[in-house]
């Protein structure tokens, strides 16, 4: 079976995510686009393979390191510092037109998002938090067409790193083949994406937070002719 790591995200914060992808569906004229409920940031690939147990067993280990990290090496937020209002249903932002293209050598372009406070997702951590920015939107191109993502602001992705890394040390130790690449954190919105015209995608203004609570363990299959992902295991991430 197909394995990988990722982070789900909360049902208000996939709806978002979805407008976004309604608007590339809108602007190109064929593409293969994620479904809602499939949504998710990856933080290592495993691969094919049957050991689901060796698997879950290396990613315990890997959070226990990471939690066991002093907090200014995980560079989290302190939930007590989330505003009582934030922890409500983010209302829904303004939106602010942004083009994306394409770069010539093919990795992709990422169309910046001025920083600014961001909403924080619904936490009920009484500790801490693993809060990241979407910002950015952006595509690379191969045979196939492009693949359209949002990336993830500067602050996220180093806090987002750490735990990749921690996750994948384990895993590697356990026997795993995780490929050496550097981490770019991102959502994917659509593959085998065509268009006849520049795109122009809508990003939420100002750009949406949300906190990494939990690290799941997912298998990805095809079935009736479109992509599954099914959660084996789940964990807190603090």
């Amino acid at each position: 079976m197909r394995l990988f790591v990722a982070i789900d995200f909360p049902d208000w914060l996939k709806r978002e995510l979805e407008l976004i992808t309604q608007s590339l569906r809108r602007e190109a004229d064929s593409g293969n686009y994620v479904p809602v409920e499939n949504f998710h940031l990856t933080l290592a690939f495993i691969g094919e393979t049957e050991r689901v147990f060796e698997a879950r067993q290396a990613l315990e280990r890997g959070l226990a390191h990471y939690r066991n990290r002093p907090p200014e090496e995980r560079r989290l937020m302190p939930s007590s510092v989330i505003a009582a209002s934030e922890l409500q249903s983010p209302t829904p932002p303004m939106r602010e037109e942004i083009g994306g293209r394409a770069d010539n050598d093919g990795r992709g372009a990422l169309v910046g998002v001025s920083p600014k406070e961001h909403l924080v997702s619904q936490s009920q951590s009484l500790g801490a938090c693993l809060d990241f920015c979407l910002q950015g939107v952006g595509s690379f191109k191969d045979r196939r067409g492009h693949t359209w993502w949002v990336g993830v602001d500067a602050d996220g992705t180093a806090r987002l790193a750490v735990l990749a890394k921690d996750l994948i040390c384990a895993l590697r130790q356990a026997g795993f083949d995780i490929e050496h690449r550097k981490f770019k954190p991102h959502i994917t919105l659509g593959r085998k994406v065509s268009a006849s015209r520049p795109v122009a995608l809508l990003l939420p203004q100002p750009p949406l937070g949300a906190c990494a609570e939990v690290v799941c363990l997912m298998r990805s299959e095809h079935r009736d002719g479109r992509q599954v992902y099914t959660e084996l295991a789940s964990w807190p991430v603090v």
